[in-house]
């Protein structure tokens, strides 16, 4: 019967669409119980060598009996392998993943049911609501901001600097920023800094990346009586102002640059100096041609 097993097994993956499994396994004068354990055994072969033997052991020793007597494992791959590698056999983690995989010996994961991802995601994005509505019109200082962030490639190695800059629509001036290598949120948070104590609320509009939308950087907009507005999900245009802002500044300095020739000191200085530029002397349309610190203060005082 041990010699015949493969072929038995052939023969009923070849008929079972034609012929019912209860009738195959009659007419080959097989046990229903033989087939599944066969099944199983091809599925998840048995270990040979003595790490395959180790392995084995390990994971069962780490198992556990269920109340219908049926051996559950539940040890992860990682402490399999640190076992191991405590009884001197030099293997990998990657290897004894793979392994476990064959012999049927990784634990379970669990996984949530897709209409829960659904209902999430339909929640969150009933949550991120757009209040700007491409209406950038400012009537006052801190009625409007906008906030966004960009990186500078530069170095041989292809090194980053990440840029996070906050907008006041009232004049178009970069109230805040900050540069960093890593675009965390502290990153941006930290850009938030700037903003003096507000009475009346304010709102920050911004994409819907994973640093806005976190739940630590939400918490403190709210400590600052700030009110987010999101831009539509792929849609940087939304964001018009701070989209127009970092083209400009690419444009007008880093596109003049050799960038792999640049260090990080360098990158740095040539933003800031940017900003500052920006800032006190270039003119703008929209705002009667006058500088953003021009504009201010022919308007406020």
């Amino acid at each position: 019967m041990k010699k015949n097993r493969k072929l038995y097994l052939d023969i009923i993956n070849k008929y079972q669409k034609e012929v019912s499994l209860e009738k195959l396994i009659k007419w080959l004068s097989i046990s229903k119980t033989s087939y599944f354990r066969w099944i199983k055994q091809s599925l998840h072969p048995r270990p040979q060598s003595e790490l395959e033997k180790t392995l084995f052991q390990i994971c069962q020793q780490g198992s556990y009996i269920t109340t219908d007597d049926k051996r559950k494992r539940r040890i992860g791959y990682r402490v399999v392998h640190q076992k191991l590698i405590d009884l001197k056999f030099k293997i990998n983690a990657k290897t004894v993943l793979k392994l476990m995989h064959q012999f049927g010996l990784l634990s379970q994961r669990i996984h949530l049911k897709p209409q829960y991802y659904y209902d999430l995601a339909i929640q969150k994005e009933n949550n991120l609501k757009n209040l700007i509505q491409n209406n950038y019109h400012a009537t006052r200082p801190f009625e409007k901001l906008c906030t966004d962030i960009t990186y500078i490639p530069f170095g041989k190695n292809n090194q980053k600097l990440f840029v996070s800059a906050m907008m006041d629509l009232y004049n178009r001036e970069i109230i805040g920023y900050n540069i960093s290598k890593i675009a965390d949120v502290d990153f941006v948070i930290n850009t938030l800094k700037v903003i003096p104590t507000l009475i009346i609320p304010c709102i920050l509009h911004c994409d819907r990346a994973s640093v806005y939308t976190s739940k630590k950087y939400q918490t403190e907009l709210k400590a600052n009586n700030l009110i987010t507005s999101f831009s539509a999900k792929a849609m940087p245009t939304d964001n018009a102002c701070m989209e127009a802002f970092w083209a400009n500044m690419k444009r007008e300095t880093i596109h003049y640059e050799k960038m792999q020739n640049l260090d990080e000191l360098q990158i740095i200085e040539i933003i800031v100096d940017y900003i500052e530029y920006y800032n006190m002397y270039r003119k703008m349309k929209v705002l009667n041609y006058l500088s953003p610190k021009e504009f201010k203060t022919k308007n406020i005082n």
